[in-house]
């Protein structure tokens, strides 16, 4: 059987291990023995290719110790994964060595083939993770985007969280960003060196985070962050162990503690079923609950967000650069989305797509879809847009009077003048409706061209208009 793995293991007392080599090539690893500690970077130098050092940490008589062999392997082979392999059952140190960039911290005490099999596993797992990481980064773009007063406040919250350690709760509605905030407040903190693994709240098992005979994703994703999506369908035997781990900074596997150095991120859009279910987890992971507002609390954002996602799409696809029309834009910010950010960034790529040219225009937006969605008085807000031109306005009264259709037409226009009515005062008094140019009589004139393709609907316009008027 070909060698998986070529481990060099560092220690005055290896002899003490007298079947570990032979136990470890029957599961496909090479063990190198070196008792020496100031043997080590010269064996790394001389080859033959060393996967992962195994390290003790005590030398005694001896003129170096393992903490230097440590911090010199790290400084010249930052790639190569280091698992100390000790006698000093502490977490504290534990912990300090992971920060440090160890790969892994075993306790010799009881110390089976097996466990140490899967520590090499373990290190060699997150040596591939980083390098991976290194080499292509994230399919993730780290820009927050929006100036509104609603998400500046959050803006502030998770800039602090950022810098934090303590797990961190994200509420919203979907489509709000709770995944894009996760991974964004992995990328920018402290450990965003480590791995990053994102699960579904109901796929967790305690096996699988855990562990059992072999490390569970919360060791696997140490130093780094581990996301629980949709936290409110996590079991209620999970919720309560998750709750004991945090609160003790400490794991239990195989009879033995390992201090917890995963960052535990949890997102939900059910805050008071999650309250309800996860009970102590709750109040454990709530100091930093960050609740993200939906889209239509950043209208005052909208504009920017389409731009961004339209330079994010063409960065993808490889397009040459686009721009929204006002038409397409007016649009956009009409728009009600239910589906908040998701639905907007879906909105804006499927109008990139569609594009003849190089201006994207309300019809690549899909008004033939979209305008179904806004209620009467979004659809009288939006034509209402006083940055349309007055052909503009024309073009989309054209369109509104096909998609409104015969019974719907009416309110619109009477729910048009009334909303205007309320802004700017008395209508005879105006010389312009909208925009630059669209007087009362060429409203009325315009509407008056729809009685012939909606006569059925039986509608005087006119006295519409006058009734909308005087009230």
């Amino acid at each position: 059987m070909n060698p998986r793995y070529h481990v060099l293991f560092v220690d005055d007392q290896w002899d003490d291990y007298p079947r570990l080599p032979s136990r470890l090539r029957d599961l496909g690893i090479v063990v190198q023995c070196e008792a020496e500690a100031a043997h080590t970077v010269p064996r790394i130098e001389a080859g033959p290719l060393v996967d992962v050092l195994l390290l003790d940490l005590m030398f005694p008589g001896q003129p170096v110790e393992g903490d230097q062999v440590f911090a010199e392997v790290r400084s010249r082979w930052p790639a190569l994964p280091v698992v100390i392999i000790t006698s000093r059952d502490s977490i504290a140190m534990q912990r300090d060595y992971l920060r440090r960039g160890a790969a892994g911290y075993v306790y010799k005490e009881g110390l089976t083939p097996e466990e140490v099999a899967g520590a090499i596993e373990l290190a060699v797992q997150r040596s591939r993770w980083k390098q991976l990481h290194d080499r292509f980064g994230e399919d993730f773009d780290g820009e927050l985007v929006g100036q509104s007063a609603s998400f500046s406040q959050v803006l502030i919250l998770l800039r602090r969280a950022a810098t934090s350690s303590s797990p961190c709760l994200l509420t919203g509605a979907a489509g709000t960003g709770k995944s894009f905030f996760g991974r964004w407040l992995h990328r920018i903190g402290a450990r965003r060196d480590g791995p990053l693994v994102t699960l579904q709240a109901e796929d967790a098992s305690v096996e699988g985070l855990f562990g059992g005979q072999f490390p569970g994703l919360l060791e696997l994703s140490s130093s780094g962050t581990l996301i629980l999506e949709d936290a409110e369908r996590l079991l209620p035997g999970m919720t309560a162990r998750l709750a004991a781990a945090l609160d003790s900074g400490a794991l239990e596997r195989a009879g033995a503690a390992r201090a917890l150095e995963t960052r535990l991120l949890f997102t939900t859009r059910e805050v008071e079923e999650f309250a309800a279910s996860a009970g102590r987890l709750y109040y454990v992971v709530a100091p930093w609950r960050i609740d993200l507002p939906p889209l239509a609390s950043r209208r005052d954002d909208l504009d920017a967000l389409a731009e961004h996602f339209l330079r994010r799409y063409e960065r993808s696809e490889r397009l040459p650069p686009h721009r929204l029309s006002e038409e397409a834009r007016g649009l956009l910010r009409g728009y009600s989305y239910s589906g908040n950010l998701s639905e907007l960034r879906m909105l804006v790529d499927r109008a990139a797509a569609r594009a003849s040219g190089e201006e994207i225009t309300s019809g690549d937006v899909g008004l033939d879809r979209v305008w179904a969605a806004f209620s009467i008085q979004e659809q009288a807000r939006w034509l209402l847009d006083g940055r349309k031109t007055t052909q503009a306005v024309l073009n989309d009264l054209d369109d509104a009077a096909d998609l409104a259709g015969k019974r719907m037409f009416p309110e619109l226009v009477a729910t048009l003048i009334r909303m205007y009515r309320a802004q700017h005062g008395s209508l005879p008094q105006l010389k312009q409706l909208v925009g630059r140019g669209l007087t009362v009589e060429e409203l009325e004139r315009k509407v008056q061209l729809f009685q012939k393709r909606l006569s059925r609907a039986k509608v005087s316009y006119r006295g519409l208009l006058r009734q909308a008027e005087e009230e």
